[in-house]
């Protein structure tokens, strides 16, 4: 009950800043309730079915993951944050819009990447499909890119249908899991 109203205050400040003209009401809805709620990101992730994709990179993420978004959301319905909100407060208003996604797919920024993946991962039934995109491509930055949590490595410029793939791959084994 305490996060349905969390959700209604959140979508009426995305309402109020649209009316206002304050905005397109993609970040304060999430500002909002991840300050109020903070292991609300994580309850909203745990409910869709088929998991979450995480993409983050210094650069082409937007546009790597609206290509993916492309592809993979022919066959899944997507909470995809398109507009490019991609701080823990974009990927929470995001979920507070996606009531019927069955994946998230999370553009985030690098540098709000561990803060993003933790939220996510509080209560998240599975672990999140995390991917580095990245310019360097030396064992050294795999590594780091592993120890920092993140499931894949790939080097740029990335063929948007193998990353599609590895979420795809992800998506099928969670909607199993979920039977």
């Amino acid at each position: 009950m305490r996060l349905a109203l969390e959700l209604a205050l959140a979508r009426s400040a995305g309402r109020l800043s649209r009316l206002a003209g304050r905005g397109g009401g993609t970040t304060i809805p999430g500002k909002i309730l991840a300050t109020i709620d903070p292991g609300s990101v994580s309850t909203l992730a745990a409910r869709l079915p088929r998991g979450t994709a995480a993409i983050s990179a210094t650069n082409g993420k937007t546009t790597t993951a609206a290509l993916v978004a492309a592809i993979v959301g022919k066959s899944i319905r997507l909470a995809h944050n398109g507009s490019g909100a991609n701080l823990v407060s974009g990927v929470a208003s995001t979920l507070i819009e996606a009531r019927d996604a069955e994946l998230g797919l999370f553009e985030v920024d690098e540098g709000a990447f561990p803060e993003v993946a933790r939220r996510i991962r509080q209560e998240h039934p599975t672990k999140p499909l995390l991917i580095a995109l990245s310019g360097y491509g030396r064992e050294e930055d795999k590594q780091q890119s592993k120890a920092a949590g993140f499931d894949h490595h790939l080097v740029k410029p990335v063929d948007p249908n193998r990353l599609a793939s590895l979420i795809g791959q992800r998506a099928a084994v969670e909607s199993q899991r979920a039977r």
